[in-house]
């Protein structure tokens, strides 16, 4: 767990910190895009107290926007009222929960994180490491502070993080469940269910003439959200690259010469060797190995005779040689032929002999042999400082209020804008618009802005394309006008309305075949014409596999006793079905060990997360827990928006 907790400062996320044992314990987040924002007045209270912790609103709040953004990744269309309606808050609240509660229950029976533990393991998260591969407090500082965190969260979350580790993993280790147990539900897998499935279909039901324009504003004012049509913005965008900084980037005369003298040495006449060398620990050891190999024996052999090894040194000029091991040392090498043994010489590392095995001499370059190599650098060099200038400057001035229009037309830049987009990048207004690489590019930021914000830059291609960009028109997301979408609304009413009747039906066939009548003679019996009953039959395996598709209908099959029937609805008011179920044919794993085996390691990890939250819930048992709901729904309020005013 502790190493997933290190790995995960490498995800594109940033530093967002999940901390799930078993996906039970505690999960804390710290956004990345979150530095200090306090949430109105939520902050300074708290959402919850586990024990003699408290739980703050802003920690919450961060916590569910690192969340949402997690959740983001996946869902690119999920909005925050969405997730907070669908449990995202008070999941993320009763995890964090959780690791309160496992460091409260750890500290009445004395079982801790220490301090020096908790700086062991920031001491070797990644992230955290200088250019000398440790820890370095001045780079912990600095991720802390760019991503908008602070060590007491970090702390926080490492300690709970190593308590879970601690106290959870013993109640899960090791636990094996015994066949006789896995059998019964290794047999449910190859059970059998047959049965016969009838279709009330809403359409059957529907009234043949129109609502009045009195009923249809009335049904369409009551569900006019569900016709509603997503945000649409029109974006302008103005490129530029780094054709735009003109003959600015190309360099002078005087910058290629102080360039070119800057690097004499780089240019002048210079010779490198290589070689395999031996190193000993004595100079009489060192002639011992050359005599051998002016004998005629090879410097390898000789070195693996007396148990040493050979090794290469390639390319390296005299100067370095001479700093890497000693004046002597080079000398030697340097004043040997190619081919040739050098004589014994000494360095810090001991005494060495070499082979020469190659000589690489460079005749000295002029600055015109050097000129197209020194002007491209120069020039690129030129061009990223420029780059950097220019939309650092841009950056100012869209800060300081300056409009997009306005600093386009300072560098003769040309605005593109397009139609009114979705976020999906459609243009239901022009058909067949198709976005262009850029407008793909900045069509996720553009949605993200507020309605008044200032232009934004984008990079298109690192260090030669750039966009900025703003929104200039912003349709929200609202029901059309009826008139637009009158026939669909009528044909929703009409099927609603029919449902109801069709659900009746369902409910009166039901109640027939559960006081003995058989379904074909209940469905016979009802006054209008149905689909003809379809008998249907599958195994639980079937239905398990991965690429299965199973109707409900079909599904609730198995969840039913034999003889019976249940009643369930067809999707988008199209009807409803009533099932009935006539055999359950029971299967026999006995004779299927590799299912048993299976099943069994199915079981292996599921049991211990069983065990995990069993533990977790006897431990609340003796720690006091107190939520604040009106704080945890100021919370929710602010990270979705609803306590704005309009």
């Amino acid at each position: 767990m502790i190493s997933f907790f290190r790995s995960i400062f490498k995800s594109k996320i940033g530093l967002f910190f999940t901390f799930a044992f078993v996906a039970l314990i505690a999960v804390a987040f710290a956004s990345a895009d979150i530095t200090g924002s306090t949430f109105g007045g939520v902050s300074g209270g708290n959402v919850a107290q586990v024990g003699s912790e408290d739980i703050a609103s802003g920690d919450l709040s961060r916590s569910i926007t690192s969340a949402f953004e997690g959740a983001r990744e996946n869902n690119p269309t999920l909005d925050m009222a969405t997730f907070v309606d669908q449990g995202g808050l008070n999941g993320v609240l009763d995890q964090m929960i959780n690791g309160y509660v496992i460091q409260e229950f750890g500290s009445k029976y004395g079982i801790v994180a220490s301090k020096r533990l908790v700086d062991s393991e920031i001491s070797q998260i990644g992230a955290f490491r200088g250019p000398d591969g440790k820890f370095s407090e001045q780079v912990f500082r600095q991720v802390l502070q760019q991503q908008g965190l602070s060590e007491r969260i970090v702390r926080r979350d490492l300690r709970h993080a190593l308590l879970g580790e601690k106290m959870i993993t013993p109640v899960n280790y090791g636990v094996r469940i015994p066949e006789n147990i896995i059998l019964p539900y290794a047999s449910l897998v190859l059970e059998g269910r047959k049965g016969r499935i009838a279709l009330i279909p809403s359409a059957a039901y529907a009234a043949k003439d129109p609502p009045s324009d009195k009923t249809l504003a009335a049904y369409y004012s009551e569900n006019s959200e569900r016709y509603q049509l997503p945000e649409e913005r029109k974006l302008r965008y103005a490129v530029f690259t780094t054709e735009t900084l003109g003959d600015a980037v190309n360099p002078t005369e005087e910058e290629i010469r102080a360039e070119y003298g800057r690097r004499a040495q780089e240019f002048a006449a210079s010779e490198t060797r290589s070689i395999t060398q031996v190193v000993t620990t004595t100079e009489a050891a060192a002639a011992a190995l050359a005599a051998k190999i002016q004998g005629g024996q090879s410097l390898e052999a000789a070195a693996q005779e007396v148990g040493l090894s050979a090794s290469e040194v390639n390319n390296v000029g005299k100067e370095k040689f001479a700093r890497d091991y000693s004046n002597a040392y080079a000398d030697a090498v340097f004043s040997a032929s190619t081919g040739t043994i050098t004589k014994p010489a000494q360095s810090p590392l001991g005494w060495h002999i070499a082979r020469i095995t190659g000589t690489n001499r460079q005749d000295a370059r002029s600055l015109e042999q050097v000129r197209g190599v020194l002007t491209a650098e120069l020039k690129e060099t030129k061009t990223q400082e420029a780059l950097a200038d220019l939309t650092e400057g841009f950056e100012d001035e869209f800060a300081s209020g300056t409009s997009l229009s306005e600093v386009a037309r300072s560098r003769n830049l040309n605005i593109q804008t397009t139609p009114s987009l979705r976020s999906t990048g459609q243009a239901p207004a022009q058909a067949g618009y198709q976005p262009d690489e850029t407008v793909q590019r900045i069509l996720g930021s553009a949605f993200a802005m507020e309605e008044d914000s200032s232009a934004q830059l984008v990079e298109l291609i690192p260090g030669q394309r750039y966009a900025m960009f703003d929104v200039s028109d912003i349709q929200r997301a609202a029901p059309p006008p009826l008139a637009d979408v009158k026939d669909i609304v009528i044909r929703d009413y009409t099927l609603e309305q029919g449902s109801k009747k069709a659900k009746a039906s369902a409910d009166k066939i039901q109640k027939q075949v559960a006081g003995g009548k058989a379904i074909d003679s209940a469905v016979a019996d009802l006054d209008v014409k149905l689909p003809a009953i379809e008998r249907v039959g599958t195994t639980r395996a079937n239905m398990m596999r991965p690429d299965s598709k199973v109707p409900p209908p079909l599904a609730l099959m198995f969840s039913m006793a034999e003889k019976t029937a249940k009643v369930i609805e067809a999707p988008q008011n199209q009807g409803w079905y009533v099932v009935y179920l006539e055999e359950i044919e029971k299967g026999d794993a006995s004779k299927e060990p590799e299912l048993v085996k299976q099943v069994q390691q199915d079981f292996q990890q599921v049991i211990p997360n069983e065990y995990t939250q069993q533990f977790i819930n006897a431990m609340k048992q003796e720690v006091k827990i107190e939520k604040d709901e009106s704080a945890i729904k100021a919370v929710a309020d602010q990270v979705t928006g609803r306590n704005r005013i309009n």
